[in-house]
């Protein structure tokens, strides 16, 4: 694919990454965070319970794989650089790490259900006609928080994938039963990467991720912002 150099093009690119900033800086403090709560103070030593992106960049995801992405005319993804943990200042490790890798994609879910705070306001103020008739138009206010919202949803989804070394990782081992079937996830975990790596490469994952994000969107988006409309009309 070739990259777009059109203005549109670049304008959108650069809203994708500043909304990926806030959101993996977000998503970093998170984690950060609930490991403090659970009794590993690693993040916060590290200055990593910020909001400021700088704090959280990676130089292959925050930087590389976006411009790479951009350049094969794809929508901008990425991650940031992932928090430090100590499981030795949990008390219980298997339950304080799925809490504290549940902590990321729950803020991101978060940050959706704050856009469709601020589009239910919106559509409030202007209307039912205007505000979906807006919504399908580059940078009005409502497809812009639409836009925020489906970012947030992707890196949930994603982020919750039960592959080693994602966050679903350690929230999947958490409910596994103790022995072979552990055990058995156990001797899996230090090729989650090559299995994601190829995943990637497959349309298996592009598939998935069409059907998690429709779905993810009619339920925390589309459904609370007709519900609204109905209440209200």
């Amino acid at each position: 694919m070739n990259a777009n150099f059109s203005l549109i093009s670049i304008l959108n690119f650069l809203y994708m990454i500043f909304v990926l900033l806030i959101s993996l800086s977000v998503h970093e403090t998170a984690h950060a965070y609930i490991a403090e709560k659970r009794g590993d103070p690693t993040g916060r030593m590290l200055g990593r319970i910020s909001l400021n992106p700088l704090k959280h960049l990676d130089l292959v995801g925050s930087f590389i794989v976006p411009i790479v992405l951009f350049l094969m005319n794809l929508p901008a993804f990425g991650w940031a650089k992932p928090v430090p943990i100590n499981p030795g200042n949990f008390k219980n490790i298997r339950v304080d790490s799925a809490l504290v890798s549940s902590a990321g994609p729950l803020s991101n879910l978060l940050l959706t259900i704050i856009s469709v705070f601020f589009m239910a306001i919106y559509l409030l103020i202007v209307g039912q006609e205007q505000f979906y008739s807006e919504i399908i138009i580059s940078y009005t206010l409502p497809n812009l928080l639409l836009i925020f919202a489906e970012i947030n949803l992707l890196l949930m989804a994603f982020n919750l994938l039960p592959i080693f070394p994602l966050d679903g990782s350690y929230v999947f081992e958490a409910f596994l039963p103790k022995g072979a079937i552990l055990n058995g996830y156990e001797r899996i975990k230090p090729y989650g990467f090559l299995i994601l790596l190829l995943l990637i490469m497959t349309p298996i994952l592009d598939v998935f991720f069409r059907f998690a994000i429709n779905g993810l969107l009619r339920i925390f988006v589309l459904f609370p912002l007709s519900m609204i409309s109905n209440i209200f009309q």
